[in-house]
């Protein structure tokens, strides 16, 4: 059928005759409306199609708009072979349903229903692959979105997804916006909003699929709104380039950042069960703002591509390393790190964490609420300025606090630590530049039998000396050692033993010197120090000011409690 840009309508039904016909119609800027239709090969339309049945054929091919469903509530297009809609595609019908035979679908265009809310879409193409050029529900949102399965939908009533055996991959380049989305549970690989638009799903947004997931793209600023909750723990790994906002939690298993993005809840939780990088070549931020909401770390952070900052808002659950800790197997009671690498540019909380492994940054770390430990693991937190509030040891773990590269404060108590339960552990403060204690103590309270607690206060590790140890407060240890010093080389270590028939511990070899610039006395102790039977080495250099500076209320008190 050719005409010079003008229309060809059918107003009956169109059979090929006496087998399975194609149709070809070479229209310009014409259209081709098309009713019932039955025994149909091929339908080739260089011009614009208005579909008002239910379509079967061999395959389909439109240069320009599509507009398919007519009055009918229910329609599909069903083909043997692909389906290629360049143009802008309308959907009237309140369900339709796009289905080929291990072959492609693809749109060049948007795809948009006509009445806001009340048409649905539902695509399946077995191995074939999905691809949207442009986005979907963008200028009137979908209700309902079923990609990898066949379905009707009914606003306002029910909704049937029927899953295929969907593995080819499906993917949408621009903006997404629909009330409901569903995926089957196969192996396929789904992206939306993979190059540029933003994602607005009107309700609970759950991702079956058991391949890949992408949310937005590595460039740009992209959003994700969910009414609702975001699970995507199905999928083999979520690639995120979207800043996620919810109503509800968030669950992700593998995670990779495309870029810095931020995670957004109404105090609800966010979390990841499986390990969270940058994407390769990548250096993203993760910004998290929970209210009274929790971000749970469960598998580890930056170990195969470091993030950038990680700032949150809300309560944090580590269970998992950020960056990776080695420790010497053999020593089991001192957490110092034979080896160690950043997994992230610096962090912070702002309310309180739950740390159960090792943080390392290469910059600074704040935790400005409360942090309580219950692993039995030992645990470094290494970075450069390092701000830790009340610490609560529950466990048998020791911990050491790490900081590089920073002269005066390198490590600042914001709170007491505690050790209220677990056996023998070491706690140990090991920096460049300056330890303030500032006005807080370190207090062994635990009830279990040899539950002691050894401190180690290193300062000048650097041997550089950068500031020594400034308010070295109170200390009480229930039978472990307190070591207070310096190292007198670049990185200069010796072993002591911090009670009698104790094991050796690893402390600097040299005293704690302090700087005329950041500290004038190179131990300015204002506390008293109480071991019940352990070891007390206080060991400081020359100074410009004091080598030694203690209060008048200080005190050392080595013996039986």
């Amino acid at each position: 059928l050719t005409t010079t840009n003008s229309n060809v309508t059918f107003g009956g039904s169109v059979t090929g005759l006496p087998t399975a016909r194609s149709l070809t119609a070479a229209l310009g800027t014409g259209t081709l409306t098309l009713g019932t239709t039955s025994n149909f090969g091929a339908l080739s339309v260089t011009g614009n199609l208005v579909l008002n049945q239910s379509f079967t054929g061999t395959s389909t091919s439109v240069s320009g708009t599509s507009d398919i469903g007519g009055s009918n509530t229910q329609m599909s297009v069903t083909t043997s072979g692909a389906q290629s809609y360049t143009g802008n595609v309308s959907i009237r019908t309140s369900s339709l349903t796009m289905v080929t035979t291990n072959s492609g679908l693809s749109f060049g265009g948007n795809i948009d229903g006509v009445t806001a809310g009340a048409n649905s879409l539902f695509l399946s193409t077995g191995s074939g692959t999905i691809t949207v050029s442009g986005g979907i529900g963008l200028t009137t949102r979908l209700s309902y979105l079923g990609l990898g399965g066949t379905g009707t939908y009914i606003p306002g009533s029910t909704v049937a997804f029927n899953a295929g055996a969907q593995t080819g991959s499906i993917t949408v380049a621009g903006g997404v916006n629909v009330s409901a989305i569903e995926t089957a549970a196969t192996a396929h690989n789904i992206a939306l909003a993979s190059s540029t638009g933003n994602l607005t799903i009107g309700s609970n947004a759950l991702f079956k699929n058991t391949g890949t997931l992408q949310i937005g793209s590595s460039a740009g600023t992209q959003s994700a709104s969910i009414t609702g909750s975001l699970t995507a723990i199905a999928p083999s790994s979520v690639s995120i380039g979207a800043n996620v906002t919810t109503t509800t939690t968030q669950s992700y298993g593998t995670a990779a950042l495309l870029k810095s993005v931020t995670f957004t809840t109404t105090n609800s939780a966010v979390s990841f069960a499986g390990t969270l990088n940058s994407a390769s070549g990548v250096t993203a931020g993760l910004t998290a703002s929970l209210g009274s909401g929790e971000i749970a770390f469960n598998g580890a952070v930056g170990t195969t591509t470091a993030l950038g900052a990680i700032a949150i808002t809300g309560r944090m659950d580590l269970n998992a390393n950020i960056g990776s800790a080695t420790f010497n197997s053999a020593q089991t009671r001192q957490a110092i790190p034979t080896a160690s690498t950043s997994g992230a540019a610096s962090i912070s909380v702002s309310s309180t964490s739950t740390v159960d492994a090792s943080v390392v940054t290469s910059g600074n770390q704040t935790y400005t609420g409360a942090m309580v430990i219950a692993s039995n693991d030992n645990i470094l937190l290494a970075g450069q300025a390092m701000r830790p509030a009340q610490i609560t040891q529950t466990g048998n773990s020791s911990l050491t606090i790490k900081s590089i590269g920073v002269t005066n404060d390198a490590i600042v108590l914001g709170g007491n630590i505690l050790k209220t339960g677990g056996s023998e552990a070491t706690f140990t403060l090991q920096a460049n530049g300056r330890i303030n204690m500032s006005t807080f103590a370190i207090t062994n309270s635990s009830t279990v039998s040899g539950g002691r607690l050894n401190v180690v206060l290193w300062s000048d590790f650097s041997e550089a000396n950068l500031g020594g140890l400034a308010r070295a407060g109170s200390i009480t240890t229930l039978g472990g050692g307190v070591w207070l010093g310096g190292s007198s080389t670049n990185g200069g270590s010796d072993t002591w033993v911090p009670y009698s028939g104790g094991a050796t511990l690893t402390v600097g070899n040299g005293p704690a010197v302090g700087s005329g610039s950041a500290n004038t006395r190179a131990i300015e102790f204002d506390g008293t120090i109480t071991t019940a039977n352990g070891n007390i080495l206080l060991w400081s250099g020359a100074n410009t000011d004091f080598s030694f500076w203690a209060s008048t209320t200080s005190g050392l008190n080595a013996g039986s409690a």
